[in-house]
């Protein structure tokens, strides 16, 4: 979890570095690409460090599996074909990417566990970028094939440029992704699944707190620290009062999950220097989110291109 001291921190260190960097980057040497080998292992590794109640196989370089605790025969298939060009490029990058990876399968392993229904209570909606969505439907794409049979499509839509609402079971053991099957056991469609999750939302986060970056003009960064500092985006109206405190039209920076900074169009400077930030962290961070900059409208969000 991430303290606003840390945040400051990385605003402060990280986008100022991103702006002197940005004209010397094309002049750097890229550090060595990892081989494939041991790449499923390095994988498999990962998935049990996160969760040691998981039974995981390594079927080849490729492909592994991840089964549900509790002897399940039901697994989640895990293909690397993606997770192996991320780390053709660099070291750094292919840690960050297993990590991503490997939180995915435990995710999904969870989602074919024969469960307890879900608990409305603990409903909540997180967002996730497009290479997730992808990832993720291929996944459920293979388990309908094999044995998830019909309703195990993810519950999620687009909200905003290349970011997507995912619906969540947020336990204090886990987080388990909603299928459309368990909408059907809940009794509630689409719209009414998203009106449980905003309303859960709002009760337990009810307004969106954030600290001054002194250092830089008009930057302001979110302050949560609860793994839902991106998510506070879909609780549009706990947005206005920055309205007030900003120079300009509000912008917002969704790089990671945990890391939202903001500023006001009045600023080029300060917008700048998001939309680099922006590029790099999203790119780099395990927990990466979208490059873009998000505009508030009373209509809700929009891409911002200034």
């Amino acid at each position: 979890m991430i303290s606003p001291v840390q945040n400051t921190v990385a605003v402060c260190v990280v986008l100022c570095v991103v702006a002197c960097s940005r004209d010397r980057a094309s002049q750097q040497e890229p550090k060595p690409a990892p081989t494939d080998n041991g790449l499923a292992q390095r994988f498999a590794g990962e998935v049990r460090k996160l969760d040691a109640t998981l039974r995981v196989e390594v079927v080849d370089e490729r492909e592994v599996r991840v089964y549900a605790s509790g002897g399940s025969e039901k697994s989640s298939i895990s293909y690397l074909d993606n997770l192996a060009r991320i780390c053709a490029d660099d070291e750094t990058v292919c840690d960050e990417g297993v990590q991503r990876f490997a939180r995915t399968a435990v995710q999904m392993a969870h989602s074919t566990e024969a469960s307890a229904p879900v608990d409305p209570t603990r409903v909540r909606a997180v967002l996730k970028d497009d290479a997730y969505i992808e990832h993720v439907n291929e996944l459920m794409a293979e388990q309908m094939k094999d044995d998830a049979g019909p309703g195990a499509e993810l519950a999620a839509r687009r909200f905003v440029g290349d970011l997507w609402i995912v619906f969540v079971e947020d336990s204090p053991e886990s987080m388990r992704m909603i299928r459309a099957d368990d909408l059907e056991k809940m009794k509630l469609d689409d719209a009414g699944l998203e009106a449980l999750a905003m309303k859960n939302m709002r009760e337990a986060m009810p307004n969106v707190p954030f600290m001054k970056v002194e250092e830089i003009p008009d930057m302001w960064v979110v302050t949560a620290g609860d793994s839902y500092d991106a998510a506070r985006l879909m609780l549009h109206e706990q947005w206005k009062p920055m309205l007030d405190i900003v120079d300009g039209s509000l912008i917002v920076a969704v790089p990671t999950r945990d890391f939202v900074p903001f500023t006001g169009t009045a600023f080029p400077e300060a917008v700048q220097l998001l939309r680099g930030y922006a590029a790099k962290a999203s790119d780099e961070d395990a927990y990466g989110l979208s490059g873009k900059l998000y505009r508030w409208t009373v209509d809700g969000w929009v891409v911002y291109e200034d």
